[in-house]
């Protein structure tokens, strides 16, 4: 038996034939891409270096000046920027705030009540606030409370933004476990913490065992 002789398709004849390229050859254009695409890459990060670069310069980033979302907070004393090192006269009156409790457990948020008033002039509202032992602003942390006082807070009104613990570890972050802050009466000339303020009535909030416990009183 015998096969058939192949017949040429007409197609065939058209097929182009690329001639194969040397191995060095091949081997110097991927090393001319390779090379290329290192430039590029380099570039890109130049690039984005710059832009972090004039970002921490300038003030534009994104993310400066936040706080963790996992924190609570800090609010300006008032409209006036630049405010936080100088937020107001300070005319601490040790002893006029009282904690309810006055010590415990740094998870309660205690009540607090005022011996006195706000000066006329800053009488409109008032909230807490807290201080370093040095009178350094350090954060707000009640909600504000209205009219001249005295005052006694209640929900929804100068109640504690946080517990005791979160007071330390968020509103005042550089003092210590076993450290003392000093927590204000802000008296604000305007409604809802706003305007002008001085801050009058105060205690001093002692913390104990690596900050589980807290004490007050009107001496430091």
């Amino acid at each position: 038996m015998f096969e058939d002789r192949p017949v040429a398709l007409p197609f065939m004849s058209h097929v182009k034939r690329h001639p194969r390229v040397p191995k060095g050859a091949r081997r110097a254009a991927f090393s001319l891409r390779r090379a290329g695409a290192l430039v590029a890459l380099l570039g890109v990060g130049m690039v984005v270096l710059s832009s972090c670069d004039e970002a921490s310069t300038t003030g534009t980033s994104t993310t400066e000046g936040k706080v963790s979302a996992a924190a609570p907070s800090r609010r300006s004393v008032s409209p006036v920027p630049g405010l936080s090192g100088n937020p107001g006269q300070k005319k601490f009156e040790p002893g006029n705030l009282i904690f309810e409790p006055a010590s415990g457990p740094t998870t309660n948020s205690p009540n607090w009540t005022t011996k006195d008033a706000c000066p006329a002039g800053h009488n409109a509202s008032a909230e807490l606030v807290a201080f370093n032992l040095q009178g350094d602003f350090e954060s707000r942390i009640s909600l504000p409370i209205s009219g001249p006082g005295p005052y006694r807070s209640a929900p929804g009104a100068g109640v504690l933004d946080f517990n005791l613990d979160s007071v330390r570890l968020y509103g005042t972050p550089d003092v210590s476990a076993d450290g003392t802050i000093v927590v204000a009466v802000g008296c604000y000339a305007d409604g809802a913490g706003l305007g002008s303020a001085v801050f009058v009535q105060s205690v001093f909030v002692h913390y104990s065992n690596n900050g589980a416990t807290y004490s007050t009183s009107s001496t430091n």
